[in-house]
């Protein structure tokens, strides 16, 4: 082999080492065999930033799991309409992988890494959608709703009703169970000669410019807002040692109300007493 040839084939080689020493990652971006990336996934988030890591990383050396700062939310899901919160990453599509909380760090394998945001059912006294505290779980999404959360002060005091003789709801339609609050709060509000009430003062509730579906709590909605926020070791949501109306009543002259200094419920309060108003929504 003369000089020339010699420089040929050497050239040949080095090209060929270069390819070589290349391949395709999984987005169809080139980078070298020996470093890999890591790929931050939704998994059906319908808001908010996905976390982007533009670095490539060596076998073995340490990853740091990036937070959730692009506020990625499933609320409601698009799927279901159910109301999902982040509970970090994990290295499965379906959760059933390694967990990673945000902050956290792993060291990198032989291969590129995509983590999928894990998200699950929120906890009593979480913070909901809205932003204020989560009193209420009924453990299945249906009809349009799951959970119930508090807003974050009270809406001062009011007359359960004002302006309507006899003062009972539209044909006596209140109920006391979970779930009749909203109900409850529009019969009120629908009663000729109308003029101001507890429920008007919910139902005309806004919160941070976006969240208007607000309404007066159940009785038994109502218990459940002290039993799981005030009643607590660390009490949470601000209430007083006041009575709150509930949208539900006794009869034409009496509706009940709970009162928050020792969660004891009271029927024979007449509705054109003041006392306080926590609204409340459902999601």
């Amino acid at each position: 082999m003369n000089k020339k040839q010699l420089i040929i084939f050497v050239a040949i080689i080095g090209i060929l080492g270069i390819f070589f020493a290349c391949t395709l990652s999984d987005d169809g971006e080139e980078t070298s065999s020996s470093t890999y990336k890591i790929t931050y996934d939704g998994n059906g988030n319908i808001g908010g930033t996905v976390p982007s890591d533009n670095n490539t990383y060596e076998e073995g050396v340490t990853v740091p799991v990036l937070t959730n700062a692009g506020s990625l939310s499933r609320i409601p899901d698009a799927g279901t309409g159910e109301a999902f919160k982040f509970l970090g990453w994990n290295t499965q599509i379906n959760g059933n992988g390694i967990d990673f909380t945000e902050g956290s760090a792993f060291t990198m394998g032989s291969a590129n890494v995509t983590l999928y945001a894990k998200w699950g059912a929120f906890d009593l006294r979480d913070t909901g959608p809205s932003g204020n505290l989560i009193f209420y779980d009924k453990g299945v999404y249906n009809s349009g709703w799951r959970y119930l959360e508090a807003a974050p002060t009270d809406q001062g005091s009011s007359e359960w009703i004002y302006g309507v003789t006899p003062q009972n709801t539209e044909n006596g339609n209140t109920s006391t169970a979970i779930g009749s609050g909203q109900m409850n709060s529009e019969y009120i509000i629908d009663q000729f000669a109308h003029e101001r009430s507890a429920a008007e003062v919910c139902l005309n509730y806004v919160y941070s410019s976006t969240y208007s579906d607000w309404f007066l709590p159940s009785l038994d909605e109502l218990t459940e807002m002290y039993n799981n926020l005030h009643d607590q070791l660390t009490p949470l949501g601000g209430f007083g040692t006041v009575r709150y109306w509930s949208s539900s009543e006794q009869n034409a002259i009496w509706a009940w109300a709970v009162s928050f200094f020792n969660g004891t419920s009271v029927s024979n309060l007449s509705k054109n007493n003041s006392c306080y108003v926590r609204p409340i929504r459902a999601f």
